[in-house]
């Protein structure tokens, strides 16, 4: 699993369980912020990385803000390029 994949999951982990805590349908959402559904549900799988303006869409229709989704956990820190892991704790998908 990527660096990419990793953070792509947390996002879209949190997006689904914020939308199912509103009782939202991934129809609704995508309806309300004017995309496709399946859009949305490669998004919260982690296979979609969604630009800026498309978290912050999604953001303001779950009620919540851009850093609620990608606030950094155990392991991880924002900076000013953005959201990083060690690269010590990345699975890289190889075999030791």
């Amino acid at each position: 699993m990527s660096c990419v994949t990793r953070i792509g999951e947390l996002v879209g982990d949190r997006i689904r369980e914020r939308r199912k805590g509103l009782d939202i349908t991934q129809a609704e959402l995508a309806r309300r912020i004017g995309i496709p559904r399946p859009i949305v549900s490669r998004i919260e799988c982690g296979k979609h990385t969604p630009r800026l303006e498309t978290l912050d869409a999604v953001a303001d229709a779950l009620s919540t803000t851009i850093m609620d989704l990608v606030a950094p956990v155990d392991g991880m820190r924002l900076g000013a390029e953005g959201l990083h892991v060690p690269l010590d704790e990345i699975d890289w998908g190889e075999e030791e």
